[in-house]
């Protein structure tokens, strides 16, 4: 069993079950571009929107629905500097209060999806200890 945020389970190839989901932590997926930018401009200057992120699977995927044509830059780390420097248009990142972006002159664009932090198991350990998770999970739900 473990503790993981929907973060890092959308970016990881194991499969894991999520057996509950805690009700704390209010973090989202944001697309953050440098002060005053909006989408639409940066779209209109270029054919693809460059993207930093740590979540580049994420990330894929979003814009990929949108239809909006993407490369994406992973970064780990300070992805914050990406526009700073040039190396991208905007960032996705996990904004919880917004100050590490406004330290570099950044702003939120867009809202994307909020996060959460999840109970997972191995589907292997569940299937051995199913009776004793599921009682473990009853517990977490009733509080």
């Amino acid at each position: 069993l473990g503790i993981c945020g929907s973060d890092v389970l959308g970016e990881a190839s194991g499969r894991f079950l999520r057996l509950h989901q805690f009700e704390f932590f209010g973090g989202m997926f944001c697309l953050a571009a440098k002060r005053g930018a909006t989408l639409e401009h940066i779209m209109s200057d270029e054919s693809e929107l460059t993207i930093a992120t740590s979540y580049p699977r994420f990330t894929r995927g979003y814009f990929s629905r949108q239809g909006v044509p993407t490369e994406i830059i992973r970064l780990t780390g300070s992805v914050e500097l990406a526009p700073v420097l040039g190396l991208a248009d905007c960032i996705v990142d996990i904004v919880d209060t917004g100050a590490t972006l406004a330290a570099h002159d950044l702003e939120v664009i867009e809202r994307m999806e909020p996060t959460a932090i999840h109970l997972i198991a191995n589907p292997a350990y569940y299937k051995l200890h199913f009776s004793a998770v599921d009682r473990l999970v009853s517990r977490l739900a009733a509080q």
